[in-house]
């Protein structure tokens, strides 16, 4: 075997390197494996692939794009079972790394034909290594967008819908790339091609960069925009509960203040045997709607969001047995506490709704379990099959019922928190652990 041809072969075969980490990185939070085993597979993996790759083109004296599209494809089928995205974010990422080191190998070709001309179809040692570091350059130089920025993106449900128009960008750049890669080094030369091409080429990578800022930097807009949505949501809830415990008090208060009075009327009605009129009497008495005082724990928030749907239950005829275990301030954003609990409380109840009447009970507990860790339980019962996404979450033949589960789990990662979610004997259960970020402080 010739080893520098070998070598030459090994160079440009390990761009796949770059590539593998500017894939790997956005959907870091999506492999389905332990990340330390998943680095510790995937580093002998791409060795191998790369050595093997370069034995068998030496041997058979294939082009390396032979050996780089059989790695490339062997890649792709791993990374692909191992990703729990959608296809489209999982296609994205691929294009994602291929278009960095694609456009590396591209540009060092441009870099390089004064010194390759002769040299077709590889690069000489030298420009393999060459085209190497500008990969890695390149992947450092794109190491926010692809660490920050895209997983951000993956991670925003809101940006879910965009995908599938977006992965057609870095694919144009991989095809951009490959089509203008020069076939013979010496037509790079002629004329002030080579100049003009260097001097334009990295515009395309700048543009690719703004597309993922300007897209990462809607993301963030539509999120603050959501959470101010959700704590206006929230206050007027406090507002509308503050109202009604307000009502019940003064209601409260002037019936204490009357008591003798009626206790004196309804003595009165029975020692004058007007027996009817002294039921009639009690019966508007007890009529009065006290429910409503009710306090459900002394955190405000979560206290109104219990009342408000607890109020939805009882007019659909369904009974929510509240254990809420909360001081008046939690170490959390309380609107991501309230958004939690509203989504599981509004999916438990459409999902016992049509149930038989000795069904529909829901039960939820929530507490603190350290000072740092708050965890929320809630079970109902069911009745029909449970079928589940990709992500393990279950799918509702109702439209917009069951879609709150992807905000809280959002909201359980972004907190490093835990979800479970177990359906067996007729029961649904979820279980949830969050923990306090450091940086946001305690929230009334």
């Amino acid at each position: 075997m010739d080893i520098s041809l070998f070598l030459r072969y090994t160079a440009e075969n390990a761009m796949i390197i770059p590539a593998t980490v500017s894939a790997v990185l956005p959907v870091r939070s999506a492999l389905k494996h332990n990340k330390v085993h998943t680095a510790l597979c995937m580093v002998p993996l791409l060795i191998a692939l790369i050595l093997i790759g370069a034995g068998i083109c030496t041997k058979f004296e294939f082009a390396s794009n032979t050996a780089l599209f059989l790695g490339i494809a062997v890649f792709y089928i791993l990374y692909s079972c191992n990703v729990g995205y959608s296809l489209s974010k999982r296609l994205f990422c691929f294009f994602h790394g291929a278009a960095l080191a694609e456009f590396a190998t591209m540009y060092t070709a441009y870099l390089g034909a004064p010194f390759e001309i002769g040299e077709i179809g590889l690069y000489t040692l030298k420009w393999g290594c060459i085209a190497l570091a500008i990969g890695i350059g390149i992947t450092l130089l794109f190491f926010r967008d692809s660490f920050f920025k895209l997983h951000d993106l993956f991670e925003n449900e809101n940006m879910d819908r965009i995908w599938k128009a977006l992965l057609f960008v870095p694919l144009l750049i991989v095809l951009f790339s490959i089509w203008v890669m020069p076939i013979d080094y010496s037509n790079v030369t002629i004329g002030r091609v080579r100049k003009i091409s260097l001097i334009l080429f990295p515009v395309i990578l700048l543009v690719y960069h703004l597309i993922i800022h300007i897209l990462w930097w809607t993301s963030e807009h539509i999120t603050k925009e959501s959470e101010l949505k959700r704590q206006n949501d929230l206050f007027q809830l406090e507002e509308k509960r503050y109202k009604a415990l307000r009502y019940y008090s003064e209601q409260a208060s002037m019936i204490r203040h009357d008591f003798r009075h009626h206790i004196g009327v309804i003595s009165e009605l029975l020692n004058s045997d007007k027996t009817d009129e002294a039921k009639d009497y009690l019966r508007q008495f007890t009529e009065t709607d006290f429910s409503g005082h009710k306090l459900f724990c002394q955190n405000q928030g979560i206290d109104a969001i219990a009342a408000h749907y607890d109020k939805i239950a009882r007019q659909n005829g369904i009974q929510i047995n509240w254990h809420l275990k909360l001081g008046e301030q939690l170490p959390f954003r309380i609107s991501d506490v309230c958004a939690i609990t509203g989504n599981l409380v509004e999916n438990a109840i459409n999902a016992v709704r049509e149930l038989s009447e000795e069904k529909r009970i829901i039960d939820l507990t929530m507490e603190m379990r350290t000072d740092q860790m708050l965890a929320l339980f809630i079970r109902n019962p069911y009745e029909n099959a449970i079928i589940y996404d990709k992500n393990g979450l279950p799918k509702s033949a109702q439209a917009n019922h069951g879609i709150g589960l992807h905000s809280v789990l959002s909201i359980v990662k972004a907190h490093n928190g835990n979800l479970q979610i177990a359906a067996e004997n007729g029961i649904f259960a979820v279980s949830i652990i969050i923990f306090e970020q450091k940086d946001k402080g305690a929230m009334k």
